[in-house]
């Protein structure tokens, strides 16, 4: 089996450098950059050291990625609140961040958000069907938004 090659052992200064381009180019989370390093192989003590030299040169800074997060979902993807807590719980940013991000969003752009969401879903609808009208509250609570928002919309 002369294609098969053994993997080189990851150099920490060099994937430093890397991941210091990579969060200057793009906003990354503690949780991205970590996942990174482990598959590059790096051990938990080199993970930690790199992690803890982007922090603090502020190249990672979880609220800020929080914030930014919440406002282009929002944004680009039409999502709720509800599914930005989630995306961002599931990257490991702490409550106080998420709070703070999704207090942030923009109220009229949020509604224009679901607007632009309710009404594409609401084409392809009839809201007198009550089957028809359970999948819009379904498709609309799958996208993050609250109850009172999709009840408002339905009437």
């Amino acid at each position: 089996m002369s294609g098969w090659r053994k993997k080189k052992p990851a150099d920490p200064a060099e994937l430093l450098k890397r991941m210091a381009g990579l969060c200057a180019r793009s906003e990354q989370c503690r949780f991205d950059i970590d996942t990174k390093l482990f598959k590059a192989g790096l051990n938990k003590e080199q993970r930690a050291e790199i992690l803890d030299y982007l922090v603090e040169h502020r190249y990672i800074d979880e609220s800020r990625y929080a914030r930014l997060t919440a406002s282009h979902k929002v944004r680009y993807s039409g999502w709720g609140r509800r599914k930005i807590r989630m995306a961002l719980a599931a990257k490991r940013i702490g409550a106080a961040d998420i709070e703070a991000a999704i207090e942030s969003i923009d109220e009229e752009e949020y509604e224009a958000a679901f607007r632009r969401v309710a009404a594409a879903a609401l084409k392809e609808l009839d809201v007198s069907d009550p089957t028809q009208r359970a999948s819009f509250y379904r498709r609309m609570m799958s996208r993050g938004f609250e109850t009172d928002l999709i009840n408002k919309a339905l009437q």
